[in-house]
């Protein structure tokens, strides 16, 4: 946020309160189908592209089915096993879905179980006082079918493992809002937090500053950071849906503002399963971003910072829209979510191809491709006498593990052996299939 701006509102900081001078940074009110849109002043352009819940932790009561503990304890130890066959295996089917299951159990949780929607931690039902199960709702799945399908398809998951299964008890919840903007947020000092929080960390990226942390450790906790740059190293880009909807033009970057809100302030809203939640996720976010910390302008005529006109970025921060929101997803791209993106898969392969082209001067790429596909036959082969694995079955083994480890489907139905040749039927292009299934 550059100086000048500053100089040039600081006399409608001082002579106005707060709420007018924030009002008039920020301009007019949004519309239904436009919030918290630009001002078109040309002071600030900002806008929210995206808003929802990023994750949802809930406890539930209840024992395990008879018969599951011992199944639940088999695939754990076949997890644990060093043979790579067997731990390929350690899965769980739900219904048209496959859990993979944790060598290791959580905290007072003995078995972890996780698809692309959820990771479950389940108690051996055995301990007084132990909930059946802790989950985890992925943000992929809240993005793909909102919190209320959600949560009724993992009641369908937790009725197949248990019996007497209780409401949900929401323990965490992660609201969200996604911006964009030309303020300059990337260098803001500590003193324009106005917060009750006492401690304020500051990130970087390769130099870059990358986000905020506000109040870490409590029952509240605020983050800002540059979710695109986070998306580099996380690899889920199901964020960038919504932001398309909403005019994203693919460039801007996307400032996420975060408030993790764990039980005791829950409590404290009355919000105890999802209904309640989604009744109260208004105010909750409101008293986040409004009276527990906000974003001010620094005024040179006043230092009591709690008379500091909020930031224009702020002022549109706290406008967000139903945090319910959702887009539709074909299945199979939920199913995927786990796996390395097409970008990544498409990065790794031009990687190897150009290093092979590069090494052995051959600038033609289809012969490049055939000899790669010979020179990796040629290294698996030399590696057999010290495996006792053909090229074709180390092949298998670790397309099996990786199935397992994304959850695209049963390990056992990879076949034994895998031939590595360019010798195929017609291209099939799987990545361009359309799936209409909801």
């Amino acid at each position: 946020m550059g100086t000048e701006l500053l100089g040039n509102k600081r006399s409608l900081a001082a002579s106005e309160p707060p709420e007018a001078a924030a009002a008039a940074w920020a301009g007019a009110p949004p519309s239904n189908t436009a919030p918290a849109n630009s001002n078109s002043d040309g002071i600030s352009r900002t806008r929210i592209v995206g808003a929802g819940l990023d994750s949802l932790y809930l406890t539930y009561q209840g024992c395990l089915r008879a018969g599951l503990q011992k199944l639940l304890e088999t695939l754990k130890n076949q997890a644990q096993s060093p043979d790579p066959d067997a731990r390929s295996i350690a899965q769980m089917p739900v219904g048209d879905w496959v859990f993979h299951v944790s060598p290791k159990g959580a905290r007072m949780f003995s078995y972890v179980l996780t698809d692309p929607r959820f990771r479950l931690e389940l108690s051996r039902g055995s301990s007084s006082g132990v909930p059946l199960a802790h989950v985890q709702i992925s943000s992929a799945v809240l993005s793909a079918y909102g919190p209320e399908r959600s949560a009724n398809d993992l009641g369908l998951v937790l009725d197949y493992l248990a019996n007497d299964v209780s409401q949900g008890t929401i323990s965490r919840a992660d609201l969200f809002v996604d911006i964009t903007t030309d303020n300059d947020i990337s260098d803001l000092a500590d003193r324009q937090w106005v917060t009750r929080a006492h401690s304020i960390a500051r990130y970087s990226d390769k130099g870059q500053r990358s986000g905020y942390s506000i109040g870490r450790g409590g029952d509240l906790v605020m983050r800002i950071y540059n979710k695109p740059l986070e998306m580099l190293h996380s690899g889920k880009i199901h964020a960038q849906r919504q932001w398309l909807v909403n005019g994203w033009d693919g460039k801007e970057t996307v400032w996420r503002v975060e408030l993790q809100i764990r039980r005791n302030l829950l409590r404290q809203f009355n919000v105890d399963a999802l209904p309640s939640l989604l009744s109260q996720a208004g105010p909750l976010w409101h008293y986040g971003v409004e009276k527990w910390c906000r974003l001010a302008i620094p005024s040179a005529l006043d230092e009591t910072r709690s008379r500091w006109a909020t930031h224009p970025f702020w002022t549109a921060v706290t406008r967000a829209p139903d945090f319910a929101i959702s887009i539709p997803v074909p299945r199979r791209s939920l199913r995927q979510s786990r796996a390395a993106s097409d970008d990544s898969i498409a990065d790794y392969f031009l990687g190897a191809i150009t290093s092979y082209m590069a090494k052995y001067g051959d600038y033609q790429a289809g012969r490049a491709i055939e000899d790669l596909v010979g020179l990796i036959d040629w290294v698996l082969g030399a590696r057999e006498g010290r495996t006792g694995l053909s090229p074709s079955r180390q092949i298998s083994r670790k397309v099996a593990e990786k199935v397992r480890r994304f959850c695209t489907g049963r390990s056992y139905k990879v076949p034994h052996e895998i031939r590595l040749t360019t010798e195929v039927e017609p291209l099939q292009r799987k990545f361009e299939d359309e799936d209409n299934e909801k």
